[in-house]
């Protein structure tokens, strides 16, 4: 996914407020580890998430996990500190389960992320996918030592993260019961037992609080877990969170997310991925990184497809291109065809077909910004024709 060798650090602001008012510091994150993977771009985006979703997930350039609707991100050590990895790989090279690590003395601590849908059978066009996070130490070393972790929710530390989560308000209410953090009842993420609980960093939680009792923005932290065990050596700890896309609050909903098993939701989606990608057809290069990336793409462009319900699919560009264009789509439709998923191409039919105008040209609106000139009109009449070549399909023949 990530290819190359080098070292960067970046400046990241992390405020982490106090009771009564927000203190800035800043901190350096470590220098990439030139064994491992890593990217060109200093502040990348990860996308995960299934087909056909309302809106995708980010894992942010600094390991943190943003909705759009509230963002929960990790730390680690004593004093604690954010954890900034930006060596993020896929599994297995291309699919969506995002891992990352690092290692602070003799502790090793990893992170994996993927999404899934809570209704076993609902693998396309969820509208609130669950994004599940294991968060797992492991002393390395020859001599019993300290491992911490912890995670924290904020509505969004605003760097490189697509949209802006609701404000918070000075009345709104959060509480920390039943092993989740809630917002105005609705839940946030949970997490294992075993946490020392904070409202905001530095202040134990001792019961439900209002935003106005911490002067709580949007960018504040709050809803603290801290984990702190003694690790003998080669032992491991493990905690697992969960986070909606949107935050519930229906009871059928929270017992589910509750109930939902983080090795059982992951098989599921590694089998679902891999007899996506793989099921109609396979390319065998013998570079392993080259059909990685090959597979990689078409994972990323499948994550980039639109729904709502189940219904109105559509493809789109991409973050920060949600929208579709048509000299984008000239080859998201051969990548489909040649991958033998043809049911992504004829989605966006309708696509086409309104942006035909009167005179039978072809304009993506996008490009031409209301003005009369010919945009694109090539590649709309290429893409409609070769798909027939591949597939040889009377019906869509007959549509088009």
């Amino acid at each position: 996914m990530r290819n190359g060798i080098g070292t960067s650090f970046l400046l990241l602001t992390l405020v982490l407020p106090s009771p009564g008012a927000a203190a800035q510091e800043t901190r350096w994150l470590p220098k990439d580890d030139p064994a491992k993977e890593w990217c060109y771009l200093a502040q990348s985006t990860t996308v995960i998430g299934l087909p056909f979703v309302p809106r995708p997930v980010q894992v942010t350039y600094d390991g943190a996990i943003f909705t759009g609707s509230a963002e929960l991100f990790f730390l680690y050590g004593s004093p604690l500190r954010p954890v900034l990895v930006r060596q993020k790989t896929f599994l297995q090279g291309w699919i969506p389960v995002i891992e990352a690590s690092f290692r602070e003395g003799p502790i090793l601590y990893e992170l994996e992320i993927f999404s899934a849908p809570l209704a076993p059978r609902k693998l396309l066009g969820s509208d609130n996918l669950v994004q599940f996070v294991r968060y797992r130490m492991t002393n390395k070393g020859s001599a019993p030592a300290e491992g911490v972790l912890a995670a924290c929710a904020r509505g969004s530390a605003g760097f490189y993260r697509k949209g802006r989560p609701p404000e918070d308000r000075p009345g709104d209410t959060f509480s920390m019961e039943g092993g989740g953090l809630f917002k105005k009842g609705r839940l946030i993420f949970t997490f294992p037992a075993g946490a020392e609980r904070f409202a905001v960093p530095g202040e134990p939680y001792r019961g439900p609080f209002q935003a106005a009792d911490f002067k709580i923005t949007s960018r504040a932290e709050r809803g603290l877990v801290v984990y702190r065990k003694k690790l003998a050596p080669g032992e491991s700890f493990a905690a697992f969170f969960k986070m909606p896309r949107v935050p519930v609050k229906d009871p059928a909903a929270l017992e589910a997310i509750r109930k939902a098993d983080y090795e059982t939701n992951r098989e599921r989606i590694v089998r679902f991925w891999k007899n996506f990608v793989e099921g109609e057809v396979r390319f065998l290069i013998p570079e392993k990184r080259v059909q990685d990336a090959a597979k990689a793409s078409l994972v990323h462009l499948i994550l980039a497809t639109r729904g709502r319900g189940g219904k109105r699919r559509r493809q789109g560009s991409g973050l920060p291109y949600d929208g579709l264009f048509l000299n984008d789509y000239f080859d998201m439709r051969a990548a489909y065809d040649v991958f033998g998923l043809p049911d992504f191409v004829e989605i966006n039919i309708p696509f086409l077909e309104d942006r035909q105008q009167e005179d039978g040209m072809f304009v993506d609106r996008s490009l031409s910004h209301g003005r009369p000139i010919l945009t694109s009109h090539g590649q709309a009449l290429y893409s409609l024709a070769h798909h027939y070549l591949m597939t040889r399909s009377r019906r869509y023949a007959d549509r088009v």
